[in-house]
């Protein structure tokens, strides 16, 4: 008996414990440009009302306009810090136009469920064409020793 009130009790404070994890109810984003050129990285500051007790990934999906496939861009959120700093690269073939913040979400490391953030700030850019794409043709290869 006096191991399943243990178990009970150690449960409860687990159960307690990633409940009040995941109390970061909004984010607000601000994104470093307005427009952002097709290949080039898109780099945006996200913050929390207030600081999670445990680390955490904080996660935030964009895409264009009428298209269901999310870029995901995201940062490691310490315990106890309310803003960090995240980038990816937006593909060359990207569709140009407007883009929006489509859901931010807050997980822990230890695996807690993912917490989806109330949304606030820069929720929107836009996407322009790069222009023309110069590649190399060829390589040469010297030096091998």
């Amino acid at each position: 008996m006096h191991k399943f009130l243990v178990g009970v009790a150690l449960g409860a404070l687990i159960f307690g414990i990633v409940v009040h994890a995941g109390r970061a109810q909004v984010a607000t984003t601000n994104v470093r440009a307005n427009e952002i050129r097709q290949g080039d990285i898109l780099n945006m500051d996200v913050s929390v009302d207030r600081a999670p007790n445990f680390d955490g990934t904080l996660s935030v999906r964009v895409s264009p306009e009428g298209d269901n496939d999310p870029l995901t861009l995201s940062c490691n959120l310490s315990k106890d810090a309310t803003t960090c700093q995240m980038g990816n690269r937006i593909p060359l073939e990207a569709k140009v136009g407007k883009w929006t913040i489509r859901k931010i979400t807050f997980q822990t490391l230890a695996q807690a469920p993912e917490k989806e953030l109330a949304k606030s700030g820069d929720l929107s850019f836009r996407v322009v064409s790069h222009g023309d794409v110069i590649l190399p043709n060829s390589a040469t290869v010297s030096g091998i020793k």
